[in-house]
């Protein structure tokens, strides 16, 4: 009993370092006026701050450690090293305190006219909830209807990324096990995550096909498994180029679609992306066996949404000419705006590029028509060109299409404009670019061919599309000045961060965002620049 004891006392301070390590970070990250030259100490510690909160998911930390995957053996060391860790982060208390006098004017917002530094209150750092459970005062196991999370309000959003993040790396490796999905606590395994392809035989289209170079490559459907019941659900396609005459599609391509498919199916569980319902794939061959040459990605319909509602794009809503069709509010555009960048971030976060950002691929869904369009449940669809970051291999030119080009950066538009894996591949901040582009859009409630007022979509030319970006940052062109005298300050300055890209973040051209510190510096100020100046706007 007593070895027993003694083990439950080493999880319980095990926790409780942790718990101090966790607040220490987050207590250095959030210093006020910190000197820019020291800003990349930011990014490193948040890093550092993420590396620990996504291990301690992996391996299963809680209060009470019964899960806790480290060997006994093992967790004398680990505690060492926390607890060096934490003396390090909680240091920075003592030179605090050693500069009380300058100090507490940093701890407040607020700003005088006068030019003389405001009187404070006094400063009271929150004290931790957790109890001790012996006389001699070490801090011991919390309650047990202390709720974990309830003290890292964050954590369970990182977690949940984090292991999207593990899934995404272990499909796009090759590396994905049942002892793997076991230990992430995915709760399938890893047959069950990677079967995905769906039997055409239980689809049944329902209306005609979507014109072929048209804005929307979406069909409704039928779904209907054996001895289930049948269900509407809507079809994405993704089309290919045979690998050879009369043959399938490339090996990468069909295997960067399954883990395309296992990846959302995945999200169903923990709708992190607001991407709708994945049910898997499908390869289009007709009964007589001719292949169409592309998939069918099958989505199902958001719970306590009608079954017969199709979803309804942000491009119809912004070509609506109704009469009683009516530009939304202020609090409602904002409100789409940050929604839309919250998912990038996340999106991001697990190092996924979209590369099909357009309004045409922002869905909602209101049973009672586009009147009722609830702005802050949009869903981000149109994943058909989506990739992981990392993944040079699976590079793939898009299909020459104005319409598409208008949302994208230069180096990565169609035929002629396309920028070369060689020279860096797709970059996150091209999925930037793209959100700019949309979040002018939202500004205007316009579609961004009649803002650029381009007379003929189909017939435009690639010299047209590629001169989009360097028209909406013309300060002579006027469309900046439109978001700024319309929507204010803040939107202006988030418009045009995306569009103007990396140095917008802080980064210096040519910068390899695939590099741990860039990506981290560029996710960093994504968050602070537009995310968080979008979620803090008030209308």
């Amino acid at each position: 009993m007593a070895e027993a004891g003694l083990l439950l006392s080493v999880a319980s301070l095990t926790f409780q370092v942790f718990s101090g390590c966790v607040q220490g970070y987050q207590l250095i990250t959030d210093a006020k006026n910190m000197p820019k030259e020291f800003q990349y100490l930011r990014v490193r510690l948040k890093t550092e701050q993420y590396r620990l909160l996504d291990w301690a998911h992996v391996v299963q930390l809680d209060e009470q450690d019964d899960r806790l995957l480290i060997s006994n053996a093992s967790k004398g060391t680990l505690l060492d090293v926390l607890d060096q860790q934490n003396k390090l982060l909680q240091a920075f208390g003592k030179v605090d305190e050693k500069y009380k006098r300058l100090r507490k004017p940093l701890l407040t917002d607020a700003e005088e006219f006068t030019g003389e530094l405001p009187n404070p209150p006094p400063y009271t750092p929150e004290t931790s909830p957790l109890e001790p459970t012996s006389p001699n005062g070490i801090p011991g196991i919390t309650r047990a209807d202390t709720n974990f999370q309830s003290r890292f309000p964050h954590m369970h959003n990182l977690a949940l990324l984090a292991q999207i993040k593990a899934l995404n790396s272990a499909i796009d490796s090759g590396t994905l096990t049942d002892e793997f999905t076991k230990d992430l606590g995915l709760g399938h395994t890893a047959s069950e995550i990677r079967s995905v392809e769906l039997d055409i035989k239980n689809i049944k289209f329902i209306g005609p096909e979507p014109e072929e170079h048209g804005e929307s490559q979406r069909v409704e459907a039928y779904y209907q498994l054996p001895s289930q019941k049948r269900r509407q659900v809507w079809i994405e396609w993704k089309s290919y180029d045979p690998h050879t005459f009369n043959s399938g599609p490339d090996d990468k391509v069909h295997e960067r679609v399954k883990a395309l498919a296992a990846l959302l199916k995945e999200n169903n569980r923990t709708d992190q992306f607001r991407a709708p319902h994945c049910l898997g794939y499908f390869r289009d061959i007709d009964p007589e066996g001719e292949d169409h040459c592309r998939f069918g990605l099958v989505f199902e319909k958001p719970a306590g949404v009608h079954q017969s509602t199709r979803p309804i794009s942000l491009l119809e809503l912004l070509r609506d000419a109704s009469p009683d069709a009516e530009m939304p509010s202020l609090t409602d555009r904002i409100a789409l705006a940050c929604r839309i960048a919250e998912c990038i971030e996340r999106l991001h976060a697990v190092n996924w590029l979209h590369k099909g950002l357009r309004s045409s691929n922002i869905l909602f869904f209101s049973d009672t028509g586009p009147r009722d369009v609830d702005f802050n449940l949009p869903y981000l669809s149109g994943f058909d060109y989506s990739r992981p970051a990392q993944n040079e291999d699976m590079t793939e030119k898009p299909p020459e299409n104005a319409a598409s080009d208008l949302y994208r950066h230069p180096r990565v538009q169609g035929s002629g404009n396309r920028e070369t894996a060689s020279a860096g591949g797709f970059k996150k901040s091209y999925d930037l670019y793209s959100l700019g582009v949309i979040l002018l859009e939202i500004a205007y409630w316009r579609p961004i061919d009649e803002v650029l007022k381009i007379p003929n979509l189909q017939e435009a030319r690639p010299s047209t599309t590629i001169k989009v970006r360097g028209r909406l940052l013309d300060e002579k062109e006027g469309y900046l000045r439109h978001v700024r005298s319309h929507l204010g300050n803040t939107m202006h300055a988030v418009v045009k961060s995306c569009l103007e890209g990396p140095l917008a973040f802080g980064l210096k051209d040519g910068d390899d965002e695939k590099m741990e510190e860039v990506g981290a510096e560029l996710q960093r100020q994504f968050y602070e620049k537009v995310v968080k100046e979008l979620g803090e706007m008030n209308v």
